[in-house]
């Protein structure tokens, strides 16, 4: 939520060149440790008249617009109201960027704000009354400076009067309502001092507002890096559960490995065996048997048919045996490949949560700079509004 804020500072005679010098950068300023002054070319008028002499100025409206010519002017008079219109600096950086209408002219909502607010001012106290009108973005939030010199209706010069606690109060509603709202500001709390701060009270305001919500954006920020460090601690966990998952299936894997190598050598004698016991058979398949007197066949013994069948169980033993180490040795081969896939990916997602923990640091950081350092390492939004102000 950002405020419609109108600040308004009484200056005498003797403050004219003051404030003259600091509006038009005159000379660098050894109190407002603020005004970056590479950035001072981009401020600009959006009403000047005779913006050089702010003391002629002043005479000349005095003398034109008073009607009691009789009566000479105090020298602790009030000649003139600096106001300041401005906001925070939440609502200048969320402004849409520069467009062009119609015509091809750029147009920005910064620019068109300072004039409607100048507008409202000239309106409300007569062009003829009107100083200067001088916008500031050297500084860390925009602003402009107005000067009015404080005619009354009956042509007294009377700050006092004209600018009395009624009319501060109206200021802030009626400006609120009819500039504000076209921006979606709203009038500042009734009753607060926020119109009557002095300029260093308003800047340290100001200062301690920005401070309150970066210091938000801060807690914001370390509340994600700590999420996302957590993130990476269960990431590493998880890593180090599949490396110890992939060490043990490669361990299996290589001893299912020794175990079939094993089961193949046995299988092979075993198969010699059984080729020997084949062609024994064949060769007996081949002798006519006969049988003696007593009942008894010529040609095959006993012996041979036992160790026949002998040798027949063994082999669907050793073959059963050998298919299931097959199949447990694949089924371990495949664990193992996915988990030696697993592992990279894991990998990689480790090192993407560490890179958006860098960047995340990088933005934070970045955030800590000064305005005007942002600007110049990312100027593209601030160019586009200088092309806004072309005039």
């Amino acid at each position: 939520m950002s405020f419609a804020v109108v600040h308004m500072q009484k200056i005498s005679r003797g403050g004219l060149r003051g404030i003259q010098s600091h509006n038009q950068r005159e000379k660098e300023s050894r109190s407002n440790p603020d005004i970056d002054y590479s950035l001072s070319k981009h401020n600009y008028d959006v009403f000047t008249s005779d913006r050089q002499n702010y003391n002629r100025r002043v005479s000349e409206i005095i003398e034109l617009g008073r009607k009691d010519n009789g009566r000479a002017v105090r020298k602790d008079a009030v000649v003139m109201c600096n106001f300041i219109v401005t906001s925070d600096k939440a609502f200048f950086d969320n402004l849409p960027e520069p467009t062009k209408n119609d015509f091809g002219a750029w147009e920005d909502k910064q620019s068109q704000f300072f004039e409607d607010s100048w507008a409202w001012f000239a309106n409300r106290y007569g062009v003829e009354n009107i100083v200067n009108a001088t916008v500031h973005l050297d500084e860390k939030t925009p602003h402009m400076h107005l000067g009015v010199v404080p005619i009354t209706d009956d042509g007294r010069l009377s700050a006092k009067d004209l600018f009395n606690r009624k009319e501060m109060t109206a200021i802030q509603t009626e400006f609120a309502r009819d500039v504000g709202e076209k921006y979606g500001l709203q009038r500042g709390v009734e009753g607060s001092d926020r119109t009557h701060l002095s300029e260093m009270r308003f800047k340290a305001v100001t200062a301690a507002a920005e401070l309150e919500k970066a210091q938000k954006g801060m807690e914001a920020l370390t509340e994600e890096k700590n999420a996302v460090q957590g993130q990476i601690g269960a990431l590493q966990g998880q890593m180090e559960r599949h490396q110890t998952e992939a060490t043990t299936a490669a361990r299996e894997a290589e001893r299912t490995r020794a175990d079939m190598e094993r089961t193949r050598h046995q299988l092979r004698a075993e198969q010699d065996t059984l080729g020997a016991v084949r062609m024994k058979l064949d060769e007996a398949g081949r002798i006519k048997p006969q049988k003696t007197i007593t009942g008894a066949v010529k040609g095959v013994t006993v012996e041979q048919v036992k160790d026949l069948q002998n040798m027949g169980v063994k082999y669907l033993v050793l073959s059963d045996k050998y298919r299931e180490l097959q199949e447990q040795y694949n089924r371990l081969y495949k664990t193992h490949e996915d988990l030696k896939g697993r592992v990279p990916s894991m990998t990689e997602r480790i090192a993407e949560a560490r890179e958006k923990s860098r960047l995340l640091e990088v933005e934070k950081a970045f955030k800590r700079l000064p305005a005007e350092v942002r600007e110049q390492l990312m100027p593209s939004r601030a160019q586009g509004k200088d092309r806004g102000r072309e005039r």
